[in-house]
């Protein structure tokens, strides 16, 4: 039998109860319960870097599904899962028992640290996939259980990432989009992605620029932690961290995680460092009624890694030719600065209900790191929303290639939306391919998009409910360059989760 793949959750909560939550459409996978199978074939290991099934604050009970995909065509792959309890070395992982998948198939496993573990609350800590396959993918949310459940979700997601795209010893990345006020919380959580100890290095900034205070996160091997509230002490501030490490050979991953202390829905907001472009894509931005009575609305977050420069933001509305876009007059900003927006279409675009698209920012700088998080505001109690980090050019799509949205649901509790982007000024043609869970072709859709459009198909899994699936992205159009972007959404809470393609 084939070995194993590691999948690193490591949450900001704990672990939840016992039962096995239904799974739609479960495909004909394999059990395997040889629990330690040879661990020299577990090559190929990724980790999602917060799990739980534990109480939160502000009275949140949080727990973690994850959705696992062999994105081979052909063949099966076996995994298992290891465990990493937070706040202590993990030399000897438990594992779980061991699964197999055939060639484009998903299995969703709810309340993974119960299912797949047997914990209760309250555990929290992060998970490694350990695979026999390199293509083997997944993704994680973790969602606060409003009122046990009955009053719906609200949750963010976590890719499962693989370990040669850890942050190594020497590399520098932001977390951007921090804050502290009595309306949010900022949390960051760190994993360990080797069998040695490692030191984290967090210094903590203002948006003016400002140091604020360092803190560091010590780790045994396979280890995690979180730093909850890390700006308490500093507020109201919004801001960001600075990550580091200089211990020789280290392999870690960081995270942030807004929460609206209303609602303790929370926004992941991954890492990131800059790059050599100068222009960066918002997916998706609103300021728009949406289904079930919610209302959106994007803040975006700028941030300058390099010297003084200044940017433009342009607004490209949906389903449109955006040949010549509306934009902003051209903002500064210094060194080390973030400018934040609320409500960027109102604030800088003027723009009223109802209005959705995308936003492109373009500097002469390669400088700038970009984060929005649109928001269901409608609920006097609080804000849930999804984070989108700005996309820059190493981030696209291209011609000829493929990319996967898994975690994608349509039942009585999720529905499920697929937009996308085209980054050149040409007319393109996106092809989706939507799957279900057993890996059954299921629907042929295309979107057609004008130079800088963008559009969004909504439930797009409704034909087929209730199911859980996926959709494969790609363009056979000469020079295309685009982004696609999952959001599952609460059918009760209309709280939307960004799912990345992969």
């Amino acid at each position: 039998m084939r070995n194993l793949i590691r999948f690193g959750i490591a949450l900001a909560v704990c672990l939840s109860g016992w039962a096995l939550a239904p799974i739609v459409d479960l495909p004909n996978v394999a059990f395997g319960w040889e629990r330690y199978a040879d661990a020299y074939s577990l090559i190929h290991r990724s980790v999602i870097p917060a799990a739980a099934v534990a109480t939160g604050a502000e009275g949140a009970f949080f727990q973690t599904d994850v959705d696992i995909n062999n994105s081979g065509s052909g063949g099966e792959a076996t995994f298992e899962l290891w465990w990493l309890p937070r706040g202590q070395a993990n030399p000897s992982p438990m594992r779980s028992q061991l699964y197999t998948l055939g060639g484009g198939q998903s299995l969703r496993i709810e309340n993974v640290l119960t299912d797949a573990f047997g914990l209760q609350p309250d555990k929290v800590g992060a998970v490694v996939i350990a695979s026999d396959d390199e293509r083997v993918i997944a993704m994680s949310r973790t969602y606060n259980l409003s009122d046990g459940g009955a009053g719906g979700t609200f949750g963010q997601a976590l890719p499962a990432v693989p370990t040669d795209e850890l942050i190594g010893s020497g590399d520098t990345r932001r977390i951007i989009f921090m804050s502290e006020d009595p309306a949010n919380r900022a949390n960051v959580g760190c994993v360990n992605g080797t069998d040695s100890p490692v030191e984290i290095v967090i210094d903590l900034y203002d948006a003016g620029g400002d140091f604020l205070a360092t803190e560091t996160i010590n780790l045994g091997p396979w280890g995690n932690n979180q730093l909850n509230r890390i700006f308490q002490g500093h507020e109201p501030v919004e801001g960001y961290v600075e990550l580091r490490s200089d211990t020789p050979g280290a392999a870690y991953y960081c995270y942030g995680s807004v929460l609206d202390n209303g609602t303790s829905d929370p926004t992941t907001i991954l890492p990131q460092f800059s790059s050599s472009g100068t222009s960066y894509f918002i997916p998706a931005a609103a300021n728009a009624s949406g289904a079930a009575g919610a209302f959106f609305e994007t803040d975006v977050d700028v941030n300058n890694v390099g010297p003084d420069s200044t940017f433009v933001l342009s607004w490209l509305p949906r389903g449109e030719d955006n040949s010549q876009p509306l934009q902003s007059v051209p903002i500064s900003l210094e060194a080390g600065t973030s400018r934040r927006f609320v409500n960027v279409l109102e604030q800088v675009f003027f723009l009223g209900p109802d209005s959705v698209g995308a936003l492109s920012i373009s500097s002469p700088s390669g400088s700038l790191l970009v984060m929005s998080r649109t928001a269901n505001v409608a609920d006097p109690d609080g804000t849930f929303g999804q984070a989108l980090q700005g996309v820059q050019l190493g981030d696209l799509i291209r011609a000829g290639e493929r990319r996967r949205i898994i975690f994608l649901s349509e039942n009585g509790d999720l529905r499920s939306n697929v937009g996308c982007i085209n980054a050149t000024d040409e007319d393109i043609r996106i092809d989706i391919d939507v799957y279900d869970a057993f890996g059954s072709l299921r629907d042929r859709r295309s979107m057609e998009l004008n130079a800088w459009s963008n559009n969004q198909i909504n439930r797009i899994l409704q034909p087929f409910a209730p199911t859980n699936g996926y959709v494969d992205v790609s363009s056979d159009t000469t020079g295309a360059l685009f982004y696609c972007y999952g959001s599952v959404l609460d059918s009760q809470t209309s709280d939307p989760t960004t799912i990345l393609p992969q």
